[in-house]
C-alpha cells in the first residue's frame, strides 16, 4: 500500500514538473458546469466565470474521480475540523441573505 501511494505521489510530482515546463497544460478552475452525454461526462472548467477548459470523462473515470475527490476533501475536513462549503451552499446562503 505504501509503495502504491509513493508511486501516486511520484506521478503527481512528475505531472506538476511537466506542467511547470509547459509540456502539459496547467489549468486553474474555481467553477464548473457539467453535462451528461450518451457515452461520457462533459465538464466545462471555469475561471471566474468564463470557460477555461473542457474535460470529457468516461462514466467509469468520472465516478472514480468523484470518489477520490470526496476522499481528499473528507481527509482535509477531518484534519482541519472545518467543513468545506460547496458552491450550492454558498449560493443558497447568499440567496437567503437577499430576502
Amino acid at each position: 500500500m505504501q509503495n502504491q501511494q509513493a508511486g501516486l505521489g511520484e506521478v503527481v510530482a512528475n505531472a506538476i514538473e511537466e506542467a511547470q515546463k509547459g509540456t502539459i497544460p496547467h489549468i486553474y478552475a474555481n467553477g464548473f458546469t457539467n453535462a451528461l452525454g450518451s457515452g461520457d461526462i462533459v465538464v466545462v472548467l471555469q475561471r471566474n466565470g468564463p470557460p477555461a477548459a473542457v474535460l470529457n470523462l468516461s462514466f467509469t473515470a468520472a465516478k472514480s474521480l468523484s470518489q477520490k475527490l470526496n476522499e481528499l476533501i473528507a481527509n482535509l475536513e477531518a484534519l482541519t475540523g472545518n467543513t468545506i462549503m460547496t458552491t450550492d451552499d454558498i449560493n443558497n446562503s447568499l440567496e437567503k441573505s437577499r430576502k
